[in-house]
């Protein structure tokens, strides 16, 4: 009994303790803050929680970078009410890791259930603005229709102006608008090649001395028509996505440039061993029997080209480092040092095989003992043990 006691105790433990990893950032909506203005987690991920209104069934956040809230941003995440729920709280996760010591802008939208009256009022919006862009783009000639720009960009030009036109709207399905289809598309090359003067109009008389103008008027009805069934297509496309239901933008705050935990900052040392090429041929299967080399013991700092909570594995892995060889390299004739520290320098990109492990290739830079007027470059190899000394920004 008591042994199973223990087992249920130590699993309670371990999935508060994983629970716990994932950090709970309380907003203040009055405030407009984040619990008692305490920097955002960094580096992992975490969970956004706030009071949810009766009238509120979505809540938006958005994280951008600083002043650039005109751009795409960084992630968007929500909570959207379950059906039937009459919970008084959203938490939202945010499952992308923002940096350490940084700042970013923060917008927390609320929204409530659309009604049919404004889900109808968007639909004529909608289509107003995608009629008039048409008349603007079109130009009829005499005998000819020209489009201001190709069907392709004026296909984009559509599916931005509804895109623009539901930006204070989310789809409860949690859709996004997929744009117009190949139809609209193939209705405005139809479109662009059509030739006004076509052999229906010519339905009057040579002895009519109101021809010409008939005819013309002819062609403008007919243009109108084709522009006014495009329009129907587009209308109908945007009326079938319309037709779920939405959510429509109440309330939006925003806090700008909010910090995040200072993280730990390190330096990469490398202790390790270099294999200086310095004469001699390769040949095609990589015999370097008949080649010179020299070796000695190698110490150097290394920048990192990403951060493992940030970045890709390849870059979290890579790193571009640079010291020194802590002895002279004896290539028999000649005795090689280094400018300056009288030591043999190097500049290399390294990369982690393993967690202390850092295979190395770059170039050294050396001098030859005794006379140090020529500078001279040779590559290397080498293997290196990466530790990381802490420079005292604890989180």
């Amino acid at each position: 009994m008591l042994r199973n006691l223990l087992s249920v105790v130590f699993l309670a433990l371990l999935s508060h303790a994983a629970v716990s990893q994932y950090k709970t950032i309380p907003y203040d909506y009055e405030k407009n803050r984040f619990g008692e203005n305490q920097p955002l987690p960094a580096e992992q991920g975490w969970m956004l929680s706030g009071a949810l209104p009766e009238d509120i069934n979505m809540v938006e956040l958005s994280i951008y970078y600083p002043d650039k809230t005109d751009k795409n941003p960084i992630l968007t995440s929500d909570y959207r009410r379950p059906p039937g729920s009459n919970t008084t709280q959203f938490t939202i996760p945010v499952n992308e890791n923002l940096g350490g010591n940084k700042a970013y802008t923060l917008t927390i939208s609320y929204f409530e259930n659309a009604s049919s009256e404004e889900i109808t009022r968007l639909r004529e919006m909608i289509r107003e603005a995608l009629s008039a862009y048409l008349e603007l783009s079109t130009v009829a000639n005499r005998n000819k229709v020209d489009l201001e720009k190709h069907p392709k960009l004026m296909i984009q030009d559509l599916d931005k102006i509804v895109k623009e036109g539901l930006v204070l709207y989310r789809s409860k399905l949690g859709t996004s608008f997929p744009g117009f289809s190949s139809i609209v598309y193939d209705k405005l090359e139809k479109l662009e090649n059509m030739k006004l003067k076509k052999a229906k109009f010519n339905v009057l008389g040579k002895a009519d001395t109101d021809k010409n103008e008939r005819e013309q008027e002819k062609r403008v009805e007919y243009f109108r028509e084709s522009l006014t069934q495009l329009a129907d297509i587009m209308d109908r496309e945007v009326g079938q996505y319309l037709g779920n239901n939405f959510y429509v933008l109440k309330q939006k705050r925003v806090v700008k440039n909010y910090k995040t935990e200072k993280t730990r900052q390190s330096l990469p040392i490398n202790f390790g061993y270099a294999a200086v090429y310095y004469d001699g041929n390769v040949d095609e299967i990589g015999d370097i029997t008949d080649t010179q080399w020299s070796g000695a013991p190698m110490v150097g700092l290394s920048i990192p080209l990403g951060n493992p909570h940030l970045n890709s594995k390849f870059w979290s892995n890579s790193s571009i480092s640079a010291g020194i060889l802590l002895q002279d390299l004896d290539f028999g004739e000649r005795t090689m040092t280094g400018p300056g520290v009288e030591k043999p320098l190097y500049l290399a990109f390294g990369y982690k095989t393993a967690y202390f492990l850092r295979l190395n290739a770059g170039t050294t830079i050396l001098t030859e003992k005794g006379n140090s007027s020529n500078v001279e470059f040779s590559p290397f190899i080498g293997a290196s043990i990466e530790i990381n000394i802490w420079m005292g920004l604890n989180r």
